[in-house]
């Protein structure tokens, strides 16, 4: 007997995300060690802001281009062009600002002089 595509699909997936998580578990013991308890309490102030930015970013916009573009596909094919350069380009912004900052943390928390 065949699976459903469905079925394969969600259990292909699943196992992935739960892959993912575990190995975010185990990277966040370490982690947690070395920034001491002021260090994982900035991490975690810092982590909200992140993962909020993060499920808007690759939940919210992809979910809605897919279900313009499965009610209407030329709209969501001009939904789709005029997303991607803002995208692209907040993305390349975001990452000159994440590149330029990344010593400051460190040197500010005294954990490197």
């Amino acid at each position: 007997m065949q699976l459903p595509s469905f079925i394969k699909q969600t259990a292909l997936r699943t196992s992935v995300i739960f892959l993912v998580k575990i190995i975010g578990f185990t990277v966040r013991i370490p982690l947690f060690r070395i920034l001491g308890s002021e260090g994982t309490g900035i991490y975690q102030i810092v982590y909200s802001v992140y993962g909020f930015v993060l499920t808007l970013l690759t939940g919210g916009f992809p979910t809605s281009l897919a279900l313009t573009t499965a009610k209407n596909k030329q709209r969501g094919r001009r939904l789709f062009k005029g997303l991607v350069i803002p995208f692209l380009v907040f993305g390349g912004i975001s990452s000159l600002i994440c590149y330029a900052l990344a010593p400051k943390p460190p040197v500010c928390s005294g954990i490197v002089n």
